[in-house]
């Protein structure tokens, strides 16, 4: 009998030890990493922490709460390189080729101590949560910024979230706190080859991302495309010409055929007009076209120049990257 107990113990004391000193049904979960490699080169999902934030319980598909006080909390993005189209992905959508704007990004939000299991439950479900009750998806405020590196077919994509809007009236929630971090993404071509592949992903302070060279030009390195998605509607982005346009044709359509249908006598009017916004849509869109294409062209080759797409086997999917703000030295 007392050696039965002696091996009991001995059991015990060593089924403890293998779990941090807690019995193995009441051993905690482990963590998940702040990054998990889904597919090595091609596939990962990053905790981005976000800091100050709230965080949005919910109960049921109609039912959702704010937890007082928030937990920590986390934004959940995962990388993915489509080899069909040599492209890299972000939360299934372009971010090199950078997708036509508006590029309306979502992210889940999760508990900063998510489980590795809890983790591997949502890449199976890929991050798109089958259950009414599950995490709460955001809206993403960004910016994107495309570097280039001295060393040719390597390039570095950052990816900042700058807020999380809460709807078309309100400010969004401002991620600035100290601290608040980044993700940049090594990405790299090998030579006669299309197929792209993710060579390191970082996640790092904002005070620590990698800073664009200079080029010979004296311009930084690099294209930078900042998205708010409450400055942009059905009719476009809000400030611009082409958005005035549509509200505007739109509204007096709207008008006419509300007019129409109360007085007929007025169909020729209607008819005449419709005419009339139609020329000047035309040659309206005619100019834009022509503007468009004067910026394209110089957009264009800022945009190879940064990619080395001056190379002759350099990819031509690379050709479609818009550039929307070249920062300049001071």
């Amino acid at each position: 009998m007392r050696l039965l107990s002696s091996l009991s113990l001995a059991y015990v004391a060593a089924a403890a030890a293998a779990t941090g000193g807690l019995p193995a049904d009441d051993a905690p979960e482990r963590v998940a990493e702040e990054v998990t490699v889904v597919d090595v080169n091609k596939s990962y999902v990053v905790k981005l922490g976000c800091l100050g934030c709230p965080f949005l319980l919910r109960e049921s598909q109609f039912n959702i709460s704010f937890e007082h006080p928030p937990r920590d909390n986390a934004l959940l993005l995962k990388f993915d390189i489509d080899t069909s189209r040599s492209a890299l992905l972000l939360n299934g959508h372009d971010i090199l080729p950078l997708g036509a704007m508006p590029l309306h990004i979502n992210a889940l939000q999760v508990s900063a101590d998510i489980s590795i299991a809890e983790m591997a439950h949502l890449i199976d479900e890929d991050l798109n949560p089958s259950t009414s009750a599950g995490p709460v998806s955001y809206a993403l405020q960004y910016e994107h910024t495309l570097l280039r590196t001295e060393v040719h077919n390597r390039w570095w994509v950052q990816f900042d979230v700058t807020g999380l809007p809460w709807g078309e009236t309100t400010a969004p929630l401002k991620m600035d706190k100290e601290g608040q971090k980044i993700v940049e993404v090594l990405l790299s071509k090998q030579e006669n080859s299309t197929e792209l592949l993710i060579e390191t992903l970082q996640v790092v302070e904002r005070k620590d991302r990698v800073q664009p060279s200079i080029m010979k030009c004296g311009r930084l390195a690099m294209v930078q495309t900042s998205f708010d998605p409450n400055m942009w509607d059905e009719y476009g982005k809000s400030g611009t010409w082409s958005r005035t346009w549509n509200f505007v044709l739109s509204k007096l359509g709207d008008f006419w055929s509300n007019s129409l249908q109360q007085d007929a006598l007025l169909l020729p009017l209607a008819l005449l007009l419709a005419l009339m916004v139609v020329l000047v849509r035309r040659w309206f869109q005619q100019r834009q076209q022509i503007r468009d294409m004067e910026e394209d062209d110089m957009e264009m080759n800022l945009a190879m120049a940064l990619l080395g797409s001056h190379h002759q086997d350099a990819s031509r999917a690379y050709a479609d990257i818009p550039v929307i703000k070249i920062e300049e030295c001071d």
